[in-house]
């Protein structure tokens, strides 16, 4: 079968940069895939200019571009997960009455798969299109805290903890804690740690394999939420999830509610 080069390396280039942790530079990139340096800063503007790859204005490394979101929101239309999640959180919207959303991690980026939106007149911002911050968002740290330790190190050794509202966890040890506690109990809240006034609830899906598959999550303005009905809503949410990671084919050891 006759390859053609350009090609080849345009998509070496791309697993490159999708297998790394943190953006490269061009001489990197060139010499660990055995490329001048000039080839690998053409394939890199062309790339740049189909919004296959992002430059870092500060750095001038690349990352991978928001054509891949875009392309993986396609896909994912077509894939079992998306197929099985669907219907569960129509159910959740219709009992909790508030936006849901499954969502997964990508290169340190929350990328949205499904959002349905609130039924009320007051709605939140839709976040699809935009990612959400990881460190302070329920979804965020739920899909975060079940990663490995080792991408959970090179996060937080290549991402600041900005304070978004005096509720925000900024301090890695406090932050590392935190996310050991929603291990432990299978869900995270955001106690309005990115915005003031936002509540969230997030729990995590898993394939059959065992692997993390996304996260199931609600957002509620707390001006319509009563605190006294937060663990029922818990546990709507996390029983959302693990029927999600039922159907997918994992074994869920225990229940909620």
């Amino acid at each position: 079968m006759r390859r053609i080069q350009s090609v080849d390396r345009s998509l070496d280039i791309l697993e490159a940069l999708a297998n790394s942790d943190r953006p490269m530079g061009v001489s990197e990139l060139g010499k660990q895939l055995g490329l001048h340096v000039a080839t690998t800063h053409g394939i890199l503007t062309t790339l740049l200019s189909r919004g296959y790859v992002e430059q870092e204005d500060e750095t001038n490394r690349y990352r991978l571009g928001y054509k891949f979101y875009q392309m993986a929101r396609l896909y994912i239309n077509k894939c079992d997960l998306h197929q099985v999640a669907l219907p569960h959180l129509h159910d959740l919207r219709s009992a909790l009455g508030e936006r849901v959303s499954l969502a997964a991690l990508r290169n340190f980026e929350i990328v949205f798969l499904i959002v349905l939106d609130s039924y009320h007149l007051l709605r939140l911002k839709p976040s699809v299109e935009n990612s959400t911050h990881v460190h302070c968002t329920a979804i965020g740290k739920v899909l975060l805290a079940f990663q490995t330790t080792s991408y959970i190190d090179c996060y937080l050794e290549n991402m600041e903890l900005l304070r978004y509202t005096p509720n925000t966890i900024c301090d890695k040890d406090a932050f590392l804690q935190h996310l050991d506690e929603i291990r432990v109990k299978g869900y995270a809240l955001n106690e309005e740690e990115e915005i003031e006034g936002v509540f969230g609830i997030g729990a995590p899906v898993f394939y059959s394999n065992g692997f993390l598959a996304g996260a199931v999550s609600t957002a509620i303005p707390t001006e319509r939420l009563d605190r006294r009905l937060i663990p029922e809503k818990v546990d709507l949410v996390v029983n959302t999830a693990r029927s999600i990671t039922r159907e997918l084919g994992a074994t869920i050891l225990q229940e909620r509610g």
